[in-house]
């Protein structure tokens, strides 16, 4: 008789059921620690991958933000590399203008109708371009009568004036140049030159 075989001879069938029912608890006790040890690996493993994904997500905002930051640069810098090209036009009908109510006012209303219509014709233009230049937030840098502000205006001359209150001030523009404003922020496209009296 072998070891086992005679210690189930002298055992009972309720004391070997408890020992087959004890070998069976201890054998689920094992798998339950192999299960409890897998399910911890699953539980990292889905955090590590929360965590990834958390840091993609915030990785691809970031880079998304960027791309956008670029696309506005990019455009606003296509803007205004094309408005340094048109604006000299803009500012040489705003002298022709000057020059022809120059001519209108020195003839004392002796121009002819072609003259006067030709006048109002480039008023037109001049009226509209300010106005397409308005709608893209691009406005005229204001001068006349105001202190230089060296952001906004370069001096390019001195003019003796009779009135002290224009010593230091503005009394004319070489030439206009624009600002684009837009959401608070204010970008010179070119200082304007301008005359100051002293």
């Amino acid at each position: 008789m072998t070891k086992d075989t005679k210690k189930s001879a002298d055992q009972t069938p309720e004391q070997i059921l408890i020992e087959q029912l004890n070998e069976q608890i201890a054998m689920l006790e094992a798998d339950k620690k192999k299960l409890e040890s897998g399910l911890a690996e699953a539980e990292q493993t889905t955090k590590r991958a929360q965590n990834e994904y958390v840091n993609i997500k915030f990785d691809m905002d970031r880079l998304q933000r960027q791309v956008d930051e670029a696309k506005k640069t990019a455009e606003k810098d296509a803007l205004i590399k094309s408005l340094k090209k048109i604006l000299p036009f803009v500012d040489e009908l705003r002298k022709s203008l000057e020059v022809m109510s120059d001519d209108q006012a020195s003839q004392e209303c002796q121009t002819s109708v072609k003259d006067s219509k030709l006048a109002e014709g480039v008023q037109l233009v001049y009226d509209k371009f300010l106005s397409t230049l308005a709608e893209m937030n691009i406005y005229p840098i204001e001068a006349l009568g105001f202190e230089p502000d060296m952001s906004l205006h370069e001096p390019v001359s001195a003019q003796p004036v009779d009135d002290d209150t224009l010593k230091g001030k503005i009394t004319s523009e070489f030439t206009r140049w624009f600002v684009r404003k837009k959401d608070g922020d204010q970008q010179v496209i070119v200082t304007s030159k301008v005359v100051v009296g002293q």
